[in-house]
């Protein structure tokens, strides 16, 4: 069980208007260490490239976890449209006790929030454990012939859709 290994997590919404958060993104990524970098980029990934993403990543929010203060994971939440991808990757010293699935989660559920229909996450086929994330929270791998990363999607909530249609706004045509 997480709470039992992990003192005091907190999990904060960022979102693009707050100060700081770049930093401490690009913080977060330069303490990942290689294997980490590969499975949240899918790719090797140079320092340089790091501090790129974390100037430019244009998120519609953010979820930082952190631990007595210090951050020690982040999932980033894109919307396009009713389409919203989640990524996310946790430091080494805190993975496998449950950071990415809380962060997971609360990405998930905050794109619902804001009127994504579809969710999508991107993982190397080696990565188990966001695998397992991504099942655990509903989503379905979508076949493909990609010999190296795997692509899980799933649709609007049923709750979601049941309130939407028991409310009778114009949303759930586009749900």
């Amino acid at each position: 069980m997480w709470s039992r290994s992990v003192p005091s997590l907190a999990l904060d919404l960022v979102t693009p208007g707050d100060e700081g958060w770049r930093d401490r993104l690009a913080d977060h990524l330069l303490a990942l260490t290689p294997v980490s970098r590969q499975n949240r980029f899918l790719a090797s990934t140079a320092e340089s490239m790091l501090r790129r993403h974390a100037e430019t990543t244009a998120p519609a929010c953010l979820v930082e976890a952190r631990i007595e203060g210090e951050t020690c994971g982040f999932a980033e939440l894109h919307l396009a449209g009713g389409e919203a991808e989640i990524a996310l990757s946790v430091v080494d010293r805190w993975q496998g006790r449950g950071i990415g699935r809380l962060l997971f989660t609360r990405a998930a559920r905050e794109g619902w929030r804001r009127g994504a229909t579809e969710e999508a996450v991107y993982y190397l086929r080696s990565n188990q454990a966001m695998r397992r994330i991504a099942e655990g929270a509903g989503f379905v791998r979508v076949p493909d012939d990609d010999p190296a990363v795997a692509h899980a999607r799933a649709l609007v909530p049923v709750s979601r859709l049941t309130r939407l249609w028991r409310t009778g706004t114009r949303a759930f045509a586009r749900a």
